[in-house]
């Protein structure tokens, strides 16, 4: 399951990407959490679900699980936060 802010879920669907459908999702936070963080507010989030095919749509799931955009794609994720993630060349 891929999740992301509404800010980049609006990026993603004004650049009319393929691969992806929208959907709700709800969010919640453990007790750990919150000893960690109080009552920190966090952002809107939106599920991503990937329908599309790896390296022909925009977003796509490789075989081996791993999660396939495209450059485009890529450039629109790139202009919001990027952390904890890994980006390779597909091939």
């Amino acid at each position: 399951v891929f999740i992301v802010t509404r800010r980049l879920a609006d990026r993603l669907q004004a650049a009319r990407l393929t691969g992806f459908v929208m959907r709700p999702v709800e969010i919640s936070t453990s007790e750990k959490f919150r000893d960690l963080y109080g009552d920190l507010e966090l952002p809107e989030f939106v599920w991503i679900d990937i329908v599309g095919k790896a390296g022909g749509d925009d977003f796509g799931i490789h075989a081996d699980g791993r999660l396939v955009v495209s450059r485009k794609a890529l450039d629109v994720i790139k202009t919001t936060q990027l952390d904890h993630c890994e980006v390779e060349d597909f091939s």
